[in-house]
């Protein structure tokens, strides 16, 4: 027996007392609304990531005010925060399905 096959057969061997065919419907909303969430906060913070590199390189023209490039950077900055924030309520979302479907499990 080849080790990628004991490897599945043990894998299909593990039982998960919370993992059953019998999910709610509002546990698959709440995975799906979660996932969601995070996925975006995910690409809003590469996008800033991305911004933030090209900051050294900001030339600014003479009609900007003094401080464009400092607010070019400040807009990177917030938006690093946003994806932050949604990637939080991402995770804190999938907290509340696990509640959700342990309290439903123990009832």
């Amino acid at each position: 027996m080849g080790r990628g096959v004991r490897l599945a057969h043990a894998i299909s061997r593990l039982s998960f007392s919370t993992m059953g065919t019998n999910v709610p419907r509002i546990g698959r909303i709440l995975d799906a609304v979660g996932l969601l969430f995070f996925l975006m906060g995910g690409g809003v913070f590469v996008r800033a990531w991305i911004g933030f590199r090209s900051v050294p390189d900001f030339q600014r023209s003479l009609a900007d005010v003094p401080t464009a490039a400092v607010q070019y950077a400040d807009g990177f900055w917030r938006l690093q925060k946003i994806g932050a924030v949604l990637m939080i309520v991402g995770v804190c979302v999938f907290v509340g399905a696990w509640l959700v479907a342990r309290r439903r499990s123990t009832s």
